[in-house]
């Protein structure tokens, strides 16, 4: 989730930088957004949406089940960031058992470092102030032809068990991510068999 052409790896790591920093800013924003909606510590967490209830939407390119219709939200891009960026556009889902995140950039370098933003998305996360035990997994997939890394992350956000998803692909100059967030204990299955449905069903729309 970076300045003037000097030389291919400089290039790279700094395309890696910018990809951190947008994870960072979806991770905080999920993070504090399931939070907020779970203050009464004694009420059951509600289940995440099942798989009959999803519908197929087309967001930023992509085909793909949701559980409802995304809702364009805002990313303020970092000083100097559109000298690498042309153009960045996110979108959520999110109801009182989940979100969901789908974000889209277009880079003026026309290679994206899918390593270098999973791992910027974990570190992300992980240094969160709020987040605590943090465990994670990162693992190569394809995604509609795609090469991308899927993660898979689990912690404590304040007092909340927190378990979250996260898909990251490019084509070209093209990158997604994909989050899912959602509670960890009484849900998880639930969770994990949501996050499955979302990501599998993923395709490229035919403008693509």
């Amino acid at each position: 989730m970076e300045s003037k052409k000097q030389s291919g790896g400089i290039i790279s790591i700094i395309g890696i930088l910018i990809v951190v920093v947008f994870a960072s800013v979806v991770g905080k924003s999920c993070g504090k957004s399931l939070s907020s909606e779970r203050n009464t510590p004694q009420h059951a967490s509600p289940a995440p949406p099942s798989r009959n209830e999803l519908k197929k939407y087309n967001v930023v390119g992509l085909n793909l089940l949701l559980p409802g219709s995304p809702v364009a939200d805002s990313i303020k891009l970092p000083p100097g960031a559109s000298n690498i960026v042309r153009s960045l556009k996110t979108y959520k889902v999110s109801d009182g058992s989940m979100n969901i995140t789908i974000t889209y950039a277009v880079y003026v370098n026309p290679e994206v470092n899918l390593d270098g933003s999973a791992e910027g998305a974990i570190t992300s996360v992980r240094n969160l102030p709020t987040v605590r035990s943090f465990t994670s997994s990162k693992k190569a997939t394809n995604v509609a032809g795609l090469a991308g890394r899927e993660l898979t992350m689990s912690y404590m956000n304040s007092k909340f068990q927190i378990d979250q998803y996260g898909l990251v692909f490019a084509n070209g100059g093209e990158a997604w991510q994909i989050q899912i967030i959602g509670e960890g204990i009484q849900n998880r299955t639930a969770l994990e068999d949501l996050k499955n449905a979302v990501f599998e069903s993923i395709q490229l729309s035919p403008s693509n």
